[in-house]
């Protein structure tokens, strides 16, 4: 089953789900070609993964209705926080990020 990250304010109410953002909405429709349906688990970053099954399309938005919320167990428990220095030139940095 497909995993998508999505924000808060794709959430309608506990229970619906709109997914406007037009990346994802390429991804789903146009990539995957996802059906009404067709089930995703949907995670907005509060720590549950929401199974849900995609009950409208329209053109520029889906429509998708809660399942199952469950807590997520592949979040890790340890939190990491990586820091980098600023180099002297830009090139530098660049590769770091990269």
């Amino acid at each position: 089953m497909h995993r998508f990250f999505i924000s808060n304010g794709d959430v309608i109410d506990g229970k619906r789900f709109i997914i406007s953002s037009d990346e994802l909405f390429h991804q789903m429709t146009n990539v995957l070609r996802f059906r009404v349906g067709e089930a995703v688990v949907l995670l907005s970053g509060d720590g549950f993964e929401n199974e849900t099954k995609i009950v409208e399309i329209a053109k520029r938005f889906l429509v998708c209705e809660l399942v199952e919320k469950r807590k997520c167990e592949a979040d890790p428990s340890l939190e990491l926080c990586l820091y980098q220095g600023i180099t002297k030139s830009p090139e530098k940095l660049e590769f770091v990020l990269q």
